[in-house]
């Protein structure tokens, strides 16, 4: 492997990530959100702010009973702040597994909570933002397709049997989404602002926008995306050992360019 972090620190960041808090409804610190921003911008690079909203432990509870992780108020005033954000510092917000589940019934939810904020009569005076919406669920005729002709299979030896009863009661279906489908639709909707998204793995969304800008700069696709590496003093001043620059608990990243890889 062939690396040039010189190179990489000169060309400046592919693009900064910054997450408020690894889930979203739980509650945030504006202040320390605003700081990472402010950081981000610093360098001209595309900066988004990307959190999840799921949860292994209890997503199939709510994919059972229709519910969702957090009150509705949780989630409406964690997304007025993100919204907030949006249009103050101009970046972009993905959001992925909405509402803890990521059935595409919450998916909706957000966005109508997206909508009615921004049609609160605080915010007649800002501009329109545009929302992408991602779902992920499966319908249960394509499922029993799919097993009749064996084309469904466990991911190990201690997963139970896949049964046709086992679709036919389940009430709601979700697939894991992985990056592909994100990176998909920002290069549909180059303009967007706001992502929602159904049941996903928890990276995808951060290692879309980082592909997303990855593709921006090439011609090549998806397979052409190569991991990034942040300098020891890209990492000193994250950590704020620089000082305490970066102190806050929201957290930071900056993706650089790799070189690709040698054989």
């Amino acid at each position: 492997m062939s690396l040039n972090l010189d190179q990489m620190t000169t060309r400046g960041p592919l693009c900064h990530i910054v997450t408020p808090i690894g889930m979203l409804g739980y509650g945030f610190s504006a202040p320390d959100l605003e700081k990472g921003l402010e950081i981000a911008l610093q360098s001209g690079s595309p900066t988004a702010i990307i959190l999840d909203s799921g949860s292994t432990d209890s997503g199939p509870a709510k994919l059972a009973l229709g519910s969702m992780t957090c009150p509705r108020s949780a989630y409406k005033r964690d997304l007025r702040q993100l919204i907030s954000a949006v249009k103050q510092y101009r970046v972009l917000l993905l959001i992925s597994s909405a509402g803890g589940d990521g059935s595409d019934a919450h998916v909706r939810e957000f966005l109508d909570i997206v909508r009615e904020i921004l049609e609160a009569p605080d915010q007649s005076d800002c501009r329109s933002l545009k929302m992408i919406a991602i779902y992920s669920g499966a319908r249960h005729e394509l499922l029993l397709e799919k097993l009749a002709a064996g084309k469904i299979a466990g991911c190990g030896p201690c997963v139970p049997e896949f049964t046709e009863q086992d679709i036919k009661q389940s009430p709601c279906i979700v697939g894991q989404i992985g990056p592909e489908p994100f990176v998909q639709a920002m290069n549909a909707h180059p303009d967007f602002d706001i992502l929602i998204a159904g049941r996903a793995y928890d990276p995808s969304p951060y290692v879309a926008f980082c592909a997303f800008n990855a593709l921006r700069e090439s011609t090549g696709d998806f397979s052409s995306v190569r991991p990034g590496y942040i300098p020891r003093d890209t990492e000193d001043h994250l950590s704020g050992r620089d000082g305490g620059h970066w102190t806050g608990e929201a957290q930071m990243a900056y993706v650089y360019r790799g070189e690709p890889l040698q054989a």
